[in-house]
């Protein structure tokens, strides 16, 4: 036993020994006196308290669907990434009928592949062009239809038709008629000629409906003409020059070419709607993978309602669900909370909340790591109401850790000094050479005869840890006498 207290009073000189060498306090030792300096410093003052690491985000989690729970992934301590998957909910339902949804647009899809030239084999842009073509080609035959008829039937009873200046050779007691027949060969001529020119460029490329409804014109023109014909024909006279059977003959082929031209109006249309019918094809189609793909996004989206994801980095706190139970829609199963964002909780009396600010720094050691590991905080947030706490008024304050750690964990336990104020460059005192007489304060000093004078002081704030700061009296580095 008295080697031990030997031991112990052995480490306690030294460690005196070496607080003595390591203070920034100067004792001076002048005659019967100690003395010490004056010095500048900073005044700091603080509160402390205890707090508790808390996570600054804790997420409850369920199911958005009712249903029988078919795996859940992680315990009670675990760590989750955001994104993993949880728990999962039996879906085997609706996999089957999104399944259904998928392999309807995959089939919706390949029908406006071919309709537009996206698939393979004959797709209805081959047979749009196909049809197209047969337009075309229908079109050209009515121009060399009309313009033989024109050539090989009606100018039989005319003269000079081919030079511009038609001559209609049959007799005609009705002059105004013979004029008109005149005037509009002259027209179907020029018409004939303009139609020469543009079927050249005409092709499927170039094709539009309003070249379309151009032909038919020109064929209902061409028509109307033979008609003007065919109708005046009770006056035609019989010449030396034509004979009633050539003159029957005539109108006769005259009525039949009418016939020929209301089949090429005939033929065009048909061939006009069987391109429109193929064009009409593309934009229903296209419709119809629009609603489709709606519909299977829309189901889709529902496969979240069957499995709880983790919105955040965490570890898992509470799991009330295991495998195979049925749960209700949005029932509360998982709990998570963050493991990188943590602040501290603590709760000052109202004796010292008095300076404590939004902004103000703290230092904070944790049990945990020991008092020689120090990390630095602020605070974020002070609770405008108060608390009660075993009977006295307290006030909630959080903190935040100005750089996360990963050695902290939710509910440890950790002292904090709270830096309430701070005033730099002032003359400070240990507050025990402090003397008072009469409600004035006073310190002994030693003057530069080594004699004892007091010297009135007005004091400033004071410290944890005892200084005191001189607002007037005393000067830097003058010695100060230590009561004894």
């Amino acid at each position: 036993m008295e080697i031990h207290k030997s031991k112990f009073w052995i480490v306690l000189s030294v460690l005196i020994l070496i607080l003595l060498i390591s203070s920034t306090v100067l004792y001076l030792q002048n005659g019967n006196y100690e003395t010490i300096k004056a010095e500048r410093g900073d005044l700091t003052q603080t509160t402390e308290v205890s707090g508790e690491i808390v996570s600054s985000e804790e997420i409850n989690l369920g199911f958005e669907n009712s249903g029988k729970v078919s795996k859940v992934f992680f315990d009670v301590g675990d760590f989750v990434q955001k994104g993993d998957i949880v728990a999962i909910l039996d879906k085997d339902e609706f996999d089957s009928e999104i399944n259904e949804i998928r392999a309807l647009l995959d089939s919706e899809n390949a029908r406006l592949d071919e309709l537009t030239g996206g698939g393979q084999g004959i797709t209805s842009q081959a047979k749009l062009e196909s049809e197209k073509t047969i337009l075309v080609s229908t079109i050209k035959k009515a121009h060399t239809t009309s313009d033989s008829l024109i050539t090989n039937v009606v100018d039989v009873f005319f003269e000079n038709a081919s030079r511009g200046l038609p001559e209609f050779t049959v007799a005609l007691d009705n002059y105004l008629l013979r004029q008109k027949i005149n005037l509009e060969r002259k027209d179907i001529g020029k018409l004939l000629k303009s139609w020469k020119e543009d079927i050249k460029n005409i092709s499927t490329g170039s094709l539009n409906y309003g070249y379309i409804n151009s032909v038919l014109s020109r064929i209902e023109s061409i028509s109307n003409f033979l008609t003007l014909i065919s109708s005046g024909s009770n006056e035609f006279r019989v010449t030396g020059e034509h004979s009633q059977v050539e003159i029957d003959s005539y109108v006769s082929a005259i009525n039949q070419a009418r016939t020929t031209l209301s089949n090429l109006i005939i033929d065009i249309n048909a061939a006009t709607e069987k391109v429109r019918a193929v064009e009409s094809q593309i934009p229903i189609q296209q419709a119809i993978v629009k609603n489709t793909e709606a519909l299977f996004s829309k189901t889709e989206s529902r496969s979240r309602q069957f499995i709880i994801e983790s919105p955040i980095d965490g570890i898992i706190t509470k799991r009330n669900v295991e495998s195979g139970e049925n749960i209700i829609a949005n029932e509360e199963v998982i709990s998570i909370v963050n493991n990188k964002d943590f602040e501290i909780e603590a709760f000052i009396p109202e004796v010292n909340i008095s300076g404590v600010d939004v902004g103000d720094s703290a230092i904070l050691t944790f049990e945990a790591f020991g008092k020689d590991t120090f990390f630095n905080a602020e605070i974020a947030h002070i609770d405008p109401i108060g608390t009660k706490k075993d009977g006295i008024t307290t006030y909630k304050v959080i903190l935040d850790l100005e750089e996360q750690n990963e050695m902290i964990r939710s509910g440890m336990s950790v002292d904090i000094e709270i830096e309430k104020s701070k005033t730099e460059n002032v003359i400070l005192i240990p507050s025990y050479v402090l003397q008072k007489s009469n409600d004035v304060v006073f310190v002994e000093i030693l003057n530069n005869n080594g004699e004892k004078e007091r010297r009135n002081v007005r004091l400033g704030g004071r410290d944890s840890n005892g200084n005191v700061e001189v607002l007037k009296g005393i000067s830097e580095g003058e010695d100060i006498v230590i009561l004894k």
